[in-house]
Order: structure tokens, then sequence, then C-alpha cells
């Protein structure tokens, strides 16, 4: 402890003199300008000291920061250390002082936790906000029990029991209490077992039954066993008593055999429905679910079982996927009159005005066609590119970049927001930027909103600046929305695995909008939004030491391993850039398993038939993204469909 706090000393007089000698020669910036740098490094020791527990290098650069903006920071990290501790009118003055940052609603969080945990639940209720968060939700309706006001249990039930997942340990309290006092019987201990077992759930479903009379838990282990192998026990079905529960079963296994094989979902169904009181809706439901799956499959009787189902089972959706199903099937006279039959929204989209051209132009209505190709192609986007291919006219990328003068941007500087939302940029704290960025928009009138977007990318905050101006609908600058960050690395790693820049670009423009410290929902992590075993795979497959999670957050180290794996991708398939791409998005064997089964496929029908609706829009976006980036970048024009050859047969 002694030799950290000493070296914390001697960063903090070597900072000392390095930024005095700075303002000394420092003749390009405001006195402001340097006194902000000045402090943003302090405050970066501070932070340091204090995580360190170095408090005696903390509170004299503290007292350094007071004037600083992102002083609250300091004071929040205090607070929330000592919760518990710290009296309730200290954290609620801070609550009320910075109450236009984000760091209220955390703290605010973070005091309910600490309320809940001493047991205080009479100061909790006065505290509690209201919000969203399943824990705290809990612990209202428990502090409601605890102070004698809980008026109704059944807003608690609908709101947290009536959920077909697992909650967390924070609602156990809750829970025995309502089962101590009869709240939670055996109809609603099955109502929760069935949304359990619909979500798949099925630890938590087997745990609700402990509960239940034998003979219940009986049934439910059955229901588990069909879930699991709906091949082998759905016949156990065929003897069982007709109800609610039964029907439940049935049409439980059936999906889920139909899930895996269509056909044999169908057959089973033809013999279980009639053995059961099913009503002509839940008949046409199952009956419309199994010619879906079909359709997303690309069984080759998914038509004739659309074309089966009587008129109050057609849906948006099955008239969606009998236009999908038929373009697979190059059948270009149903494209043709299905097209019309999708609701207003659907059929007026770009995507199927493009493809009713296509199949006008198939079955020999060519001026009909060209007239919606030339209206498409004036269009900047896949279609549009697509559209102008079929025309051979030259693609409508045009750029007509907004520019304020300096002045104009850097007058948001003045607002508190702003200020502490670019301090918080510069420091590469970008989660905190994010929050406090989003907080002070939500103030924004559309002018500061588009003075936002171009201030964002002065900083070369490129993924804010492309969001916003995607909200105020900046669609035509081109600098806004297609920056070109990194170059020198993009351009240098792209020769070295034999790649485009432009695709990088545009793999990298869907995946993070040139976020540096992107992660996903799924894990993937920076730039190129790597998994982690794909970056380790690919790693080891060139050579490289196999990466830890940080190193993903790397521009460089995260651009050559995304390079890497696009590389891999092409030669897997053939340099078939529409293949490769599918499969950084959906993963390869998936790639491989949507393959034509008995005819080549055009890739633009193939794109558009994919069962996956991310993926389809994923391969649109980058390869409309490389077609701007190549302009972009002053490559020579290579027509988007000459990149996109046809889809072959899967091999047998």
């Amino acid at each position: 402890m002694v030799t950290t706090r000493i070296i914390f000393l001697e960063h903090f007089k070597l900072l000392s003199v390095l930024l005095i000698t700075f303002s000394m020669v420092s003749t390009g910036s405001s006195e402001s300008g340097n006194e902000l740098i000045s402090q943003r490094a302090l405050f970066e020791l501070a932070q340091q000291a204090f995580r360190t527990n170095n408090l005696d290098v903390y509170e004299p650069l503290k007292a350094q920061l007071i004037d600083y903006p992102l002083y609250p920071y300091l004071r929040y990290e205090e607070l929330l250390q000592g919760l518990g501790q710290t009296p309730d009118q200290n954290v609620e003055k801070f609550l009320t002082k910075y109450r236009d940052t984000p760091l209220t609603y955390r703290l605010r969080g973070a005091w309910l936790r600490s309320l809940a945990e001493a047991e205080r639940w009479s100061k909790f209720l006065l505290v509690y906000d209201g919000r969203k968060d399943t824990s705290l939700q809990c612990h209202y309706y428990y502090a409601l029990i605890e102070n004698g006001r809980l008026v109704n249990p059944e807003n608690a039930i609908n709101q947290v029991w009536q959920v077909g997942h697992s909650q967390p340990k924070a609602c156990d309290p809750l829970f025995n209490w309502l089962q101590r006092q009869g709240h939670l019987d055996s109809k609603r201990i099955w109502n929760r077992i069935y949304l359990a077992m619909e979500e798949g759930q099925i630890a938590l479903a087997r745990h609700l039954s402990k509960n239940l009379s034998t003979s219940d838990r009986a049934k439910v282990k059955l229901w588990i066993r069909i879930h699991r192998a709906p091949d082998r026990e759905l016949h156990s079905l065929a003897s069982m008593k007709d109800g609610r529960l039964s029907r439940r079963m049935v049409i439980h296994g059936i999906k889920r055999l139909a899930e895996h094989d269509a056909e044999d979902g169908r057959t089973a169904w033809k013999q279980l429905q009639y053995h059961y009181a099913f009503s002509k809706l839940s008949r046409n439901r199952i009956d419309r679910h199994i010619a879906l799956l079909a359709s997303y499959r690309s069984h080759p009787e998914a038509l004739t079982w659309f074309d089966q189902l009587p008129p109050e089972a057609i849906t948006p959706q099955v008239r969606l996927w009998y236009t999908r199903t038929a373009l697979r099937l190059k059948r270009w006279d149903l494209l043709v009159k299905s097209i019309p039959t999708l609701n207003e929204i659907q059929s007026n989209r770009e995507m199927w005005r493009y493809w009713l051209a296509r199949g006008l132009e198939q079955i020999g209505e060519e001026q009909q066609a060209e007239t919606i190709y030339i209206e498409l192609a004036g269009k900047r986007d896949y279609y549009g590119f697509l559209a102008a291919d079929r025309l051979d006219m030259p693609y409508a990328i045009t750029n007509y970049a907004i520019v304020y003068d300096g002045a104009t941007t850097q007058s948001l500087m003045d607002i508190p927001g702003i200020l502490r939302t670019h301090e918080l940029y510069r420091l590469g704290q970008y989660s905190d930027a994010r929050a406090e960025w989003s907080m002070v928009n939500r103030e924004f009138s559309r002018h500061q909103q588009r003075l936002a977007a171009h201030l964002a990318h002065e900083w070369g905050w490129h993924e804010i600046a492309i969001r916003m101006a995607a909200k105020v609908g900046e669609w035509d600058d081109l600098e806004l929305r297609f920056p070109a960050p990194f170059q020198d690395a993009v351009i240098h790693t792209a020769s070295e695995h034999a790649l485009a820049p432009s695709l990088v670009y545009g793999v990298m423009r869907r995946e993070s909008t040139f976020s540096e410290d992107a992660r996903s929902s799924t894990g993937a992590l920076g730039l190129m939004q790597l998994m982690p075993t794909t970056a380790r795979h690919t790693a080891n497959q060139l050579g490289l030491p196999a990466p830890q999670l940080r190193d993903l957050l790397s521009v460089d180290y995260n651009l050559e391993l995304g390079a890497g794996y696009l590389r891999q991708l092409l030669d897997r398939f053939d340099e078939h850039l529409v293949l490769a791409v599918a499969a950084y998005n959906a993963g390869p064997h998936r790639v491989s398993d949507w393959l034509p089964e008995t005819q080549e496929l055009a890739a633009d029908a193939w794109i558009d038939t994919i069962p996956y609706y991310e993926t389809r829009r994923y391969l649109r976006a980058v390869l409309a993204y490389k077609t701007i980036y190549n302009w972009k970048l002053g490559q020579p024009c290579r027509r988007m469909s000459q990149l996109m050859w046809p889809i072959g047969k899967r091999d047998s």
C-alpha cells in the first residue's frame, strides 16, 4: 500500500510539471481549453487514486477539481462506495443538485438496493421511483407488505409472478409471502407453467410443479418429455382425456416436431387433432404455423400447404411468405399476382416494388418493369443500386453536406451536459458519455439535434453522429452518415488479407457504426463485432496469440482478426461475396443449410428468401454500404450486381 501511494504521488508531481510546461508553450488553445486539458488529466488520476483507496492522493486532487465538469462523478463514486453508512440527507442532496445528470438515476437505484438490504422498507417506499427493474419491483411490493399497505396482491402477481422465466432472488420473499397467504393456488401455478413451457424454460416448469399434486406433477413430467422428444412421446397423448391441458400439450408437441421437420409435424397433427375438441380457430392456427415453417425451411410443398388454408386462416404473414416462396421457386406469375395482395405498407416497400418489376420483366411486361426500375434507380440504397444495374444507369450517389461554421456547433459546448459528454468522450469513458448525451438530447430542438450531429462528427464520435443524422433526417449528408475513420489501418489490413477496403468499411459500418467499445447482447466485441470464440479461432489460424477480451477492443487488433475472418469465409465459399458476408452475420453452417437444394438461385432472390430477418437486412446493408464506400474512397466503379453471383445448389 505504501509503495502504491508513493507511485501515485510521484505520478502527481511529474504530471504537475508536465502541465505547467504545457501551459507555458501552448499557443494553439484558449486559456479555458488548456484548463480543461489540465483538469482532465487530474480527474483521471483522482479516479485512479480513489479506486485504489489512495485517499491522501485523492483528496488534494479532488480539491482542485470542484469547478471541473466531471466533479459530480467523483462525488458519485464516494457516495456509491459509502451507501449504508452515508446519511440519507447527503444522498438526497446529491440527487437534487445533480438531477440533470444520469448519475442520479444510477445512484437512486443503488440506494434502493441498499435500503432493501438493510430492510428499511418505509424509506424504500419514499425513494422508489417506479422504475422497470424486476428486483426493485419485488422489493417494492414486499415493502408494501411490511408496511401493511399492500391493498391488492393481484398487482404483484400479474407484474412479477405471471412470467415464463425465472425471476431474481430478490423476488423470493414476496413469492414466499404470497404462497403462505394462499394467493398462489394450483391454477396460478399452472398458468405460470404454461408460460414457462412456451418459453422453453423446462427447469422452471419442473421447479413450479413441486407445489402441485402427485398426478399433476406426472403431467408436467410427460409435457417435458414431449418437449424434449416429440417424435417419440407425442403418441402418449392419443389416449389422454380431452381437456385444456392435453390440448396445450398436443399443440406444444406438434410445434416442436414441426420446427425440426414440417412434414413430420403435419402428419402427426393430422393423426391427433380429431382426438380432441380443438376449435376451428386452433386448428387454423396450427395449420398456418406448419405452412409457415415449411416456407421458412424451403419445403417443396409449402405453396400447396398455403393454398390449402381456409380464407379465415390467411394473415399478412401468410401472404408475405407465400410471396417469398413464389420468389424462391421462380414462380413469376404467382409472384406478380401475390405482391398486390400484401398489405399496403408491405407492397409499397422498395423490396416488393423491385420484385414486382423483376416479375413483370420475366413474364414479358418489360415496359411496366422499366417504369418501376426508373423510379427505384433514383434512390441511394440496395434496391436503388440493383434497379440501376437492370437499366445500366449510374448510381444516385451524391453528397449534400450541410456545413456549419465552428462557432455555431461549438455553441453547444455551453450546455453542461454536452461539456460533460465531451470530457467523458475524451477520457475514453464511452458508456458514461453515451448516457450524458442521451439525457441532454431529450431536451434539444430539431435544430440543436442537427448541430449536435455535426459536433459529434467533429469530435470523431461517429456512432453518435450517424445516429443523430438518421434521427433528424440528414440522409444525404454522406460525410456524417458514411465517415471513413482509421483509414490507414483499414487500407493496410484489407490489403494484407486481399480484401477491398470498401468491404471492410461496409462490415464495420453495419456491425458497430465505428464504435471501438461496441459490445452486443450476445457477447460480440469491437469494431468488427467478433465473438470471443471466433476471435480465438481466427487468431490461431493467423498464427497470432490467443486474444484477451480487452484485446478485441483495440482498433488494430480487432481489424486484423475481423479482416482475417472475412478472408477465411471468402476462401471457404470460393470467393462468393454474398455467402461470405451472410456467414459473417449468421455463421457458415447456417449459410450452408440455406443453399438451394434443387436449382440455382439468383443472389438477390436468395437474399430476400433467407429465413432470418436480421441476416436479410444485414446483407442488403453491407452490400449497399460497400458500394457507397467504393465511391467515397475513389475506387473504380463496379456494379453491385457483378459481385452477386448466382447461389449454387447444396452439395448432396
